[in-house]
């Protein structure tokens, strides 16, 4: 478990905890409200899996796709707007790299990638994988992004000239800045960087 999923999961502990000690008619009235929602789905996935099998995917790559966006938006919140393609609470919007078709590369992928994202002119974009691979978060307007990834991944500053991005740790202070765009890195440690600002 990764530090930040770590501190997701001690926080939701702790309102567990709170929540326990509300007494037994909030214990009831929860218990009812779950049996309620557990009769429709958490997501309208329908339209999204004729989508994903549209682009080529068999039906055990539209599942797990979709497995994929349900983990973001429970843990990140947004709505998803494509079968790969969440609008995000913030405002960016996260592409989910498509399973690879198989003989498309001779063989199929092990995992996810998508090197060949175009980010466009404007943009700042992080990559969950290295060398522009993997899922991506595309940030357009001027803000504060998180970033849920840890390990190592990538991105891409191609801003207005000059347009500074910083990179920010959990107390939302910016810990490290790169030099302006037009920039990138093909190998950037995520592990540490909860936030980032890009202008």
């Amino acid at each position: 478990m990764n530090k930040k999923v770590a501190a997701t999961v001690s926080a939701l502990a702790m309102t567990t905890g709170l929540l326990a000690m509300s007494g037994a008619a909030t214990t009831a009235q929860a218990a009812a409200t779950s049996g309620t929602a557990g009769a429709a789905p958490r997501h309208a996935t329908a339209p999204f899996a004729a989508q994903g099998k549209s682009l080529g995917l068999n039906s055990a790559q539209v599942k797990a796709l979709q497995s994929r966006a349900d983990s973001y938006l429970d843990e990140r919140g947004g709505t998803q707007i494509a079968a790969n393609k969440i609008r995000l609470a913030d405002g960016s919007t996260l592409v989910l790299a498509l399973p690879a078709a198989k003989g498309s590369l001779g063989k199929e992928q092990n995992g996810p990638a998508l090197a060949s994202y175009a980010c466009n002119y404007g943009h700042f974009c992080a990559f969950s994988g290295p060398n522009f691979t993997g899922d991506v978060i595309d940030m357009y307007q001027c803000a504060e992004y998180s970033i849920p990834w840890s390990g190592y991944g990538s991105w891409k500053n191609n801003q207005t000239p000059g347009t500074v991005a910083n990179f920010e740790s959990s107390d939302h202070v910016s810990r490290w800045h790169d030099r302006g765009a037009y920039s990138q890195d093909t190998n950037a440690d995520w592990s540490w960087v909860w936030y980032l600002r890009n202008c």
